[in-house]
């Protein structure tokens, strides 16, 4: 869109103010003068006019400076990066305090294999799907 309507002004994307605008009227008057003759000459004269505003609001965006946070922003970005300190530190010092138990839970296979496994092997087989019961057998008919 840019390039798009520095080709209409027939300057660069990257020209400076001053250019665009000697551009931009240098091409008006011509097509001012033409538009009694030609009837082409307004919508040409409307996209000039849209190269124009798009190309200059560019230019103002990119000569802005960058905005500086305010102070209730720089606040809520410390509140923010203290408490990511604090669950991470938080979360270390609770795997050290858990570190035995994990340990434990980690190496139950190891020291105890055979039986280790059975008990997996057993919890499985209790969490798995249970069978349905069959239901009862109707009373039989009396002859």
């Amino acid at each position: 869109m840019i390039e798009e309507a520095a080709q209409v002004l027939g300057v660069s994307q990257w020209a400076d103010a001053q250019t665009i605008e000697s551009a931009y009227w240098r091409l008006a008057k011509q097509l001012a003068l033409q538009r009694r003759a030609d009837a082409q000459a307004g919508e040409r004269l409307d996209r000039l006019n849209w190269a124009y505003h798009t190309l200059s609001g560019y230019l103002q965006d990119r000569q802005r400076p960058p905005e500086k946070p305010t102070a209730a922003q720089r606040v809520r970005r410390f509140a923010l990066a203290l408490t990511v300190a604090c669950l991470i530190t938080g979360g270390a010092l609770a795997g050290l305090s858990y570190k035995t138990e994990i340990q434990d839970w980690a190496t139950r296979g190891v020291d105890r294999a055979e039986r280790g496994w059975d008990d997996t092997i057993t919890w499985l087989q209790d969490v798995g799907p249970q069978p349905t019961p069959t239901p009862p057998a109707p009373p039989a008919a009396p002859p």
